[in-house]
């Protein structure tokens, strides 16, 4: 990046960032929970992906004070390009493949343990016996069985104005943005292509008052909206032609806190309260699907299919949020820092969401045995169901330590801890992609994932080559190696280590 001043006025940013990243999945849950809130070893596949994702970022600044009121003016552009290679691999049928803890060799493809009997992960301890190691879960792969390239283009343009009065003590800003997002999908192997554009304007607003030397009040509005992916109508009855892109979900939310900065920054921090809200999610449109002839049924109870053999999607679902933040930087001396964060949500909840439909009654902790027993076509209500990954508390604390003296001196060690409480895997989450089938006999509302604890350690060090400043940085991640749930059905990531160097110049 290089920050180019022509004079006190006017000034000239650019950023350049490119991340290329490729790795090997060995393992993917494919299956869902069992009633007792276990899940299945459901391996079918595995996959070879790479990322390359190059940002481009350029702002023009001016600033030009008009008696007592400081004014600056931000115009910039940015653009991003996302290409991915997503290649599936498929198990040799005539190898299977073997797990630690297994003494028999699991046949495949399939899913090796439609017996129950191996049971990998459950909703409060990841490390159900017998354990299952990722690294030892294939022995051999077949030939490549899907490959899918997605190029996705952003490009956003933006504008914005910040005035300071009463000696920069108030300072209020606003701000839009017009972005428009363009995907190309290519499966290679069918050479099948779809395309899809989406583009939206936002807007912020924002006020901050520094009512007390070192306590600054804030208050701010901003919208944003999230491209999606699937059509209005899906089916093997589509009529060519019928089925439409879904619009983008949008999104609002406002946040209300209070600044602190002490003299010589000694200790600064932020509290706030938050609310958020996503709109136009995509949901199922039940009521036109059960009048679609084509899902007619007249052998059915209730004269209609099940499930659809025509599926109705329409942006109607809503989700909301609110909660707390805290952060707080505490720095006794000029070598010790003290970082402490922390989130509480206070409420995160699906709103307005058509019900999701099963074939028998929902299994949960207080009703285990449901299984078997049939009710056709019940609707299941998802509002008020708890938004999928989002944690009552997640907090998290940092202490740095820079030496002084010789012969160490500028040498940093840091320490860190994150805590995450138990959440919520699925929620029911998703109804309108059917990434959690809606048909599905489970409760995912009872299916969570345990609380945890992750130790980091980080190591830095000042040099100096040819009289320019390059720090180096050693960090491990996950230093205990905990095995934990990161995701809707994958392990979180194992300990790792990063080494990183920065250059000024």
């Amino acid at each position: 990046e290089a920050d180019l001043k022509a004079n006190e006025a006017f000034s000239v940013r650019y950023g350049l960032n490119r991340y290329d990243v490729s790795y090997f999945e060995k393992f993917v849950f494919n299956d869902r929970p069992n009633a007792d809130g276990t899940a299945r070893i459901g391996e079918i596949a595995s996959r070879n992906n790479g990322k390359v994702i190059t940002t481009h970022q350029a702002d023009i600044v001016f600033r030009h004070d008009v008696r007592a009121i400081k004014n600056t003016f931000v115009a910039g552009a940015e653009w991003l390009n996302d290409y991915e290679t997503d290649r599936r691999l498929a198990f040799n049928p005539s190898q299977g493949f073997t797990a630690e803890g297994i003494s028999r060799l699991v046949p495949a493809p399939g899913r090796p343990n439609q017996g129950a009997v191996l049971n990998a992960v459950n909703s409060f301890d990841p490390s159900v016996q017998p354990i299952v190691r990722l690294n030892g879960m294939i022995t051999s792969l077949d030939t490549p069985s899907a490959k899918v390239i997605v190029d996705q283009e952003r490009a956003g343009y933006y504008a914005s104005y910040r005035a300071g009065l009463l000696q920069d003590r108030l300072q209020l800003s606003a701000g839009v943005r017009r972005e428009k997002v363009e995907t190309e999908r290519t499966a290679v192997l069918s050479g099948v292509r779809s395309t899809s554009e989406v583009a939206d304007t936002t807007t912020s607003f924002g006020v901050n008052y520094e009512f007390v030397r070192g306590f600054t009040a804030f208050a701010s509005r901003s919208e944003s909206f999230i491209p999606t992916t699937g059509s209005t109508v899906t089916g093997g009855l589509v009529r060519p032609g019928e089925a439409q892109p879904l619009p983008p979900e949008s999104g609002s939310g406002i946040e209300l806190g209070m600044k602190v900065s002490l003299p010589d920054n000694t200790v600064t921090g932020t509290v706030s309260y938050f609310a958020l809200k996503r709109e136009d999610i995509s949901t199922r449109d039940l009521d036109r699907a059960r009048s679609d002839p084509r899902n007619a049924d007249p052998n059915a109870p209730d004269g209609v299919a099940f499930p659809f053999l025509v599926n109705f999607l329409k942006p109607a679902g809503e989700a909301e949020v609110e909660g707390l933040d805290a952060e707080l930087l505490w720095s006794p001396s000029n070598r010790l820092q003290l970082l402490f964060s922390a989130t509480h949500y206070l409420r995160a909840e699906f709103t307005n969401m058509t019900p999701l439909l099963t074939t028998g009654r929902l299994p949960n902790a207080a009703n285990p045995a449901a299984a078997g027993v049939t009710r056709v076509n019940a609707p299941v209500s998802i509002n008020g169901t708890r938004l999928p990954r989002t944690p009552d508390w997640s907090l998290s604390t940092w202490a740095k330590y820079t030496f002084a003296a010789q012969p160490v001196r500028g040498l940093s060690l840091g320490v860190g801890l994150q805590y995450r409480s138990e959440y919520v895997l699925f929620g029911a989450a998703s109804p309108g992609t059917g990434s959690d089938d809606p048909y599905s006999t489970y409760d995912f509302r009872d299916f969570k994932a345990g609380s945890y604890a992750l130790v980091d350690l980080a190591i830095g060090y000042p040099l100096k080559v040819w009289s320019k400043p390059i720090h180096l940085n050693f960090t491990v991640k996950n230093v205990l190696d905990k095995e934990y749930l990161g995701g809707t059905y994958t392990f979180g990531e194992p300990r790792r280590f990063a080494l990183t160097a920065r250059f000024d110049f």
